[in-house]
């Protein structure tokens, strides 16, 4: 019995350890999830002003789709389309 006790006595702090590291990690990822997902479509924001001198009030990288048409595109993979708008109007596209 004791040999038993031993080794949870033992093993109890290098398990508390492990689920605090696994809870903090979760927890930072959900933190930077948002942040990460911004970051990502920073570019489409930075060059839209370049492309697009239209006035849009919309959020570009919330407003995406995704279309495959390889016969007007050439390419298969699926190409992102960004649409700007203006007051519910679509007003510009712009393709990546």
């Amino acid at each position: 019995m004791s040999a038993k006790r031993n080794l949870l006595v033992n093993t109890l702090p290098l398990l508390i350890i492990c689920l605090a590291a696994v809870v903090g990690i979760y927890a930072l990822g959900n933190f930077l999830e948002e942040k990460i997902t911004r970051n990502k479509h920073m570019p489409i924001v930075a060059i839209s002003g370049q492309v697009l001198p239209l006035d849009y009030d919309n959020d570009l990288p919330a407003d995406r789709i995704r279309v495959s048409m390889s016969t007007y595109f050439g390419t298969e993979a699926a190409v992102n389309v960004y649409r700007a708008r203006h007051g519910g109007e679509p007003v510009g596209l712009i393709f990546s």
